[in-house]
């Protein structure tokens, strides 16, 4: 009997506690939810929202950095590749200019021979040397200024006298004296040039 009631008196307690607990419990998560504050994941937004503006703005402005560096860099580039042509073309200019003389010398020694001296070996070695000269000068931008016949050009030719020519029209080279050349587009040289005059009347 004494086992039984304190089996009993056990089974009270517990039973009394059961009831107890589930309302503790019950409220107390129920608290804790709604005291969570709310304006918390705002704040976060709003602070992520600065910062993609911040990083967006510093990305815009290294954008322009960059297209403002590539054109400068272009600019560099084809300033300086005017620079070297334009010393590569003076360079030739100075080279060829020099080197008229000498293709002057070879069709001076040339013309000057007679029929039969043509036929002798050295004139014709004398000949391919000259003529392989003329050849490298034209690979590298020498060109013959076209002046016989031609209407006079004071751009390219040198008038040293004028002539009274039936056959020509006037102000037309007859006759040319010392051949011109140009390099590319520039004149190196002018031609040396006779020019008709309209024939005086009687």
């Amino acid at each position: 009997m004494k086992h039984k009631k304190e089996v009993d008196g056990l089974t009270e307690e517990l039973k009394k506690e059961e009831t107890v607990q589930p309302e503790e419990e019950a409220v107390q998560p129920e608290e804790a939810i709604q005291e969570e504050p709310l304006a918390e994941p705002q704040e976060i937004e709003g602070e992520e929202e600065d910062e993609l503006k911040t990083t967006k703005k510093k990305l815009e402005e290294m954008n322009d950095r960059y297209l403002r560096v590539q054109a400068e860099y272009a600019n560099y580039r084809n300033r300086t590749e005017r620079e070297k042509s334009d010393i590569y073309q003076r360079a030739g200019e100075s080279i060829i200019k020099n080197l008229l003389e000498v293709k002057d010398n070879f069709e001076r020694a040339l013309s000057s021979v007679t029929e039969d001296e043509k036929e002798l070996s050295f004139y014709q070695g004398i000949e391919m040397v000259a003529s392989q000269f003329n050849e490298i000068l034209g690979d590298n931008g020498l060109k013959e200024i076209e002046a016989l016949g031609s209407p006079f050009d004071p751009n390219q030719h040198q008038a040293v006298m004028q002539m009274a020519d039936e056959e020509a029209e006037p102000n037309h080279v007859i006759q040319v004296l010392q051949k011109g050349y140009q390099y590319g587009t520039k004149v190196l040289r002018p031609s040396m040039v006779v020019v008709s005059k309209q024939k005086e009347e009687e």
